[in-house]
C-alpha cells in the first residue's frame, strides 16, 4: 500500500512538471539558417523577442534574425501601423511573414515581420498588464558642501484601446555652506485613448513644485490630442498639442500682487524614445513641452528632460539623467529663468505576473 502511494504521488510529481517545464513549451521559432527551436514566447520589445527554451533557458533574440514564428496560444500583435491584431500564429507560406488566425471568427491576416513593433500574450488577468520602475539617485561634492538626492518612479496600466500611467519625480539640492535647500518635485496621471491611424487623446491631471523658479505649486490639467508619427521596434516619436488649465501658487510676490494665478496655456509636447542592443544595451527616453501663455501673452515656458540607461544586470539599469526648465516671465523678478541640473541613479525595473529574470532565464 505504503509503495503504490510512493508511486501515485511520483507520477503527480511529474506530471507538474511536465506541465510547468514542458506541456507550455509549444511554439516554434525558426532561425535563418533553418534551425527549429521549440519554446514559449513571452514577448517581444524593442526588437528583441524573449523566448524561453527547456533546456537552453530564455534567450532574447534579434527581431531580424527570425524567420518563422508559430504559436498555438493567442497573441496580442502590434504593428508600426498602429493596428492590433489578436490570434494565434499558424505555419506561414513564407518566410518573414506572421500567419495570424483571428481569435474570434479564425479569419487569417498575413503580417510582414518588419512591421511587428510588439507582441505580448493574451492577458486575462488585469493585475499581469502593470509595469513601471523605480529609480533612486545620490551625490556629493565636498569642497562645495553640495548633497543631491532623486526618486524617481511610474506605474503604468495598458490595454489595447487604454493607457494609464502615473509618474512622480523629486530632487532635493542641499547647499550645506550657505543652508540652502531647494525642490524640485513634480506628480502627473495620465489617461490615453488609443484611436485609429496612430492617434491618441489624453487628459492630464499634474502637480509641480520647483523652489529654485519661486513655484511652490503648479496645479494643471490638460487635454492633448497627438499622433504616433513613428512606430518602429527601436525607434517611437509622439508629438501632442492641446489646451491647459494652469494655476500656480508663489512662494515668493512682489508686495501688493497675489501669491496665485489661474491661466490657460496651450502646449505642444515632442516624445521620442530609441532602443540599442549593441554593447552596451542602452535606452534614451527624451521628453520637450512647449507651453504659451494665452492669458498673459508674454509668457512661454519651456521643459526638456531626457534620460539615458543601460541594463548592468537583469532588472537594473544604470541611469543618467539631465533635465531643463526654462520661464520666460516668472512670478518673481528675483528667481531664475532657467533651472538645470543631472542626475545618476540606479533603476529597478518590474511587471507584475512575471518572475525575475534572473529566476527564469539564460541570456542569450
Amino acid at each position: 500500500m505504503e509503495a503504490k502511494l510512493t508511486r501515485i504521488a511520483l507520477l503527480i510529481f511529474l506530471l507538474i512538471i511536465c506541465r510547468e517545464s514542458f506541456c507550455q513549451k509549444n511554439d516554434t521559432l525558426t532561425t535563418l539558417d533553418g534551425i527549429d527551436v521549440i519554446g514559449e514566447i513571452y514577448s517581444l520589445q524593442e526588437g528583441k523577442l524573449e523566448y524561453a527554451t527547456v533546456y537552453l533557458g530564455t534567450a532574447k533574440i534579434t527581431w531580424s534574425n527570425i524567420e518563422r514564428l508559430v504559436s498555438p496560444k493567442n497573441l496580442t500583435i502590434s504593428t508600426k501601423d498602429g493596428k492590433i491584431y489578436h490570434g494565434a500564429l499558424v505555419e506561414p507560406d513564407r518566410g518573414k511573414e506572421l500567419k495570424v488566425r483571428d481569435e474570434y471568427d479564425g479569419h487569417i491576416t498575413i503580417i510582414p515581420m518588419a512591421d511587428v513593433i510588439q507582441i505580448d500574450p493574451v492577458v486575462r488577468k488585469r493585475i499581469y498588464r502593470i509595469k513601471g520602475y523605480l529609480d533612486l539617485g545620490f551625490s556629493y561634492t565636498k569642497g562645495s558642501d553640495v548633497t543631491q538626492l532623486s526618486f524617481n518612479g511610474l506605474i503604468n496600466y495598458r490595454t489595447d484601446k487604454y493607457d494609464f500611467e502615473y509618474a512622480t519625480n523629486t530632487i532635493t539640492h542641499v547647499q550645506g555652506k550657505i543652508d540652502k535647500t531647494t525642490y524640485k518635485r513634480d506628480m502627473h496621471f495620465t489617461a490615453a485613448r488609443m484611436l485609429p491611424r496612430k492617434y491618441i487623446v489624453d487628459v492630464t491631471v499634474s502637480g509641480e513644485q520647483n523652489t529654485e523658479l519661486g513655484i511652490e505649486l503648479r496645479s494643471i490639467v490638460g487635454l492633448g490630442i497627438g499622433n504616433q508619427v513613428l512606430l518602429r521596434p527601436r525607434n517611437r516619436i509622439t508629438l501632442t498639442t492641446g489646451p491647459i488649465f494652469n494655476n500656480e501658487n508663489y512662494s515668493d510676490t512682489l508686495e501688493g500682487t497675489s501669491p496665485d494665478q489661474s491661466t490657460v496655456e496651450w502646449m505642444g509636447q515632442f516624445r521620442w524614445r530609441a532602443f540599442s542592443y549593441s554593447l552596451p544595451e542602452l535606452q534614451l527616453y527624451m521628453d520637450l513641452v512647449y507651453y504659451y501663455n494665452i492669458t498673459l501673452g508674454n509668457r512661454n515656458r519651456l521643459n526638456f528632460n531626457t534620460n539615458l540607461s543601460y541594463e548592468i544586470m537583469d532588472d537594473f539599469f544604470l541611469n543618467f539623467t539631465f533635465y531643463a526648465q526654462y520661464d520666460s516671465n516668472p512670478p518673481d523678478p528675483n528667481a531664475a529663468q532657467i533651472d538645470w541640473g543631472n542626475t545618476t541613479g540606479l533603476r529597478y525595473e518590474f511587471k507584475s505576473g512575471q518572475r525575475s529574470k534572473r529566476a527564469r532565464k539564460k541570456r542569450g
